[in-house]
């Protein structure tokens, strides 16, 4: 069967003569914990499971963020997946050095498993902790011959370079050798955008080896009662939300300085809403204006942001200069499934900022400048069509057509499909 052939096929369940894939998906902060990967490896990992494989995930007790929840079985199955967790010390996000213990903890945990407990077809992870976890996937081949898939959410060291948390040198050197040895390792590297893929070809991986498949929109609990945060539901004029991270990545200083170039007369408002390293930065940038132009939101519910994001008259994603090419702000997913059109802060050749353009789904910035995006926001605002069903409905298709869950979830499926006569049939023989 020729392979553009075997790749519409996908995955079947095994027949009686066929032994079942045998999966293992590492991730720490599986689902229930309230990281955006959670939910998207769970789909991932259950969809897996309905067609026939048999799939383990290794994780530990939802912790991200300082989430305080109910700890969940140490042992349970969901949606047909097998989860097991690990045992690891109480942290908080400021102990970077018991989070660090805990990191090493669970890999070791996690090749220990794969090598001695249980023997997998297939070992699926993605990029955290970065690079480590290259390093332990690679140990677990060693040791076992269990060929793995690397889902990179972000390029490393790449991106700490780009913000200057690296700097050129020989550490910059080490980890990109070393990052660059785990790529080669995989029998695939799953990554989010064709940015990125240039951005692995740089590094002289095999293009055979590397998969574009971007993620989907989060799903949201319909029986949640989500109510629209006041700093939106009670604005009087123009809404401009950013939701997620308040990070490095993410050239949010720009944000606020655009506004204050921002004419009052169009009544503006920029709703920041999220948590991160930055937050306390951007409120005194913000000075004079919080309260008036600029509004801080705590972290919420997904099903909190959604429904902001349903409500805001534009939807910012914005990246810091170089950044398209070692990330992709999924958050965008999000806004478009919302109906939400963009105000896309990013470089203006890159691939969202295309699809962008092409498909009329927002408003590009020209420039990374405070300038050009006043510019760009007050643009948008002024261009900006009515909160119409027929039109924010038009964004929604558009977005199910490019980043909805069924297309990630079917090119999941390819790409075990395309190991298994590959590779997985052959590691058994061996």
């Amino acid at each position: 069967m020729g392979r553009h052939q075997q790749q519409r096929r996908g995955l079947t369940a095994p027949s009686p003569a066929r032994t079942a894939v045998r999966i293992l998906v590492v991730y720490r902060h599986y689902w229930p914990d309230a990281t955006p990967y959670a939910r998207l490896s769970r789909a991932i990992a259950e969809r897996l499971a309905t067609r026939g494989c048999r799939v383990t995930v290794l994780t530990g007790q939802p912790s991200y963020s300082n989430a305080r929840q109910a700890p969940s079985p140490w042992k349970e199955t969901l949606g047909g997946v097998e989860v097991k967790r690990v045992r690891l010390l109480p942290e908080r996000k400021r102990w970077r050095l018991l989070r660090g213990v805990n990191f090493i903890w669970f890999l070791l945990r996690a090749v220990a498993h794969a090598c001695v407990w249980r023997r997998y077809d297939l070992v699926i992870a993605n990029s955290h902790p970065p690079i480590a976890i290259g390093v332990a996937l690679r140990v677990i081949r060693r040791l076992t011959g269990t060929p793995f898939v690397l889902h990179l959410q972000d390029l490393h060291p790449e991106a700490q370079c780009v913000v200057g948390a690296l700097k050129p040198g020989w550490r910059q050197r080490l980890l990109l050798s070393i990052e660059t040895a785990n790529c080669r390792a995989a029998e695939r590297v799953v990554t989010l955008s064709d940015d990125m893929r240039h951005t692995l070809l740089e590094r002289r991986l095999p293009s055979s080896s590397i998969r574009v498949v971007n993620n989907c929109a989060l799903d949201t609990d319909m029986e949640v009662e989500a109510e629209t945060p006041a700093e939106i539901a009670e604005a009087t004029g123009p809404t401009m939300l950013f939701a997620g991270n308040l990070g490095r990545f993410q050239s949010l200083p720009t944000l606020v300085d655009a506004m204050r170039l921002l004419p009052e007369s169009l009544g503006a408002r920029l709703v920041l809403m999220g948590s991160g390293a930055v937050r306390e930065e951007l409120v005194r940038r913000a000075h004079g204006l919080v309260g008036r132009s600029v509004f801080f939101v705590d972290q919420a519910p997904v099903e909190i942001a959604a429904a902001a994001m349903r409500a805001a008259d534009l939807g910012i994603v914005s990246l810091a200069p170089g950044m398209t090419g070692v990330a992709y702000p999924s958050k965008a997913l999000m806004y478009l499934t919302a109906g939400c059109p963009l105000l896309a802060v990013v470089d203006p050749q890159s691939s969202l900022a295309d699809t962008v353009r092409r498909f009329g789904l927002g408003t590009v910035a020209e420039a990374p400048s405070a300038e050009a995006v006043a510019s760009a926001m007050a643009q948008a605002l002024a261009s900006r069509t009515p909160r119409v069903e027929g039109e924010r409905g038009r964004i929604v298709r558009v977005a199910d057509s490019l980043f909805g869950r069924e297309r990630m979830l079917r090119a999941w499926e390819e790409i075990i499909s395309e190991l298994d006569q590959e590779t997985i049939t052959l590691t058994r023989a061996a």
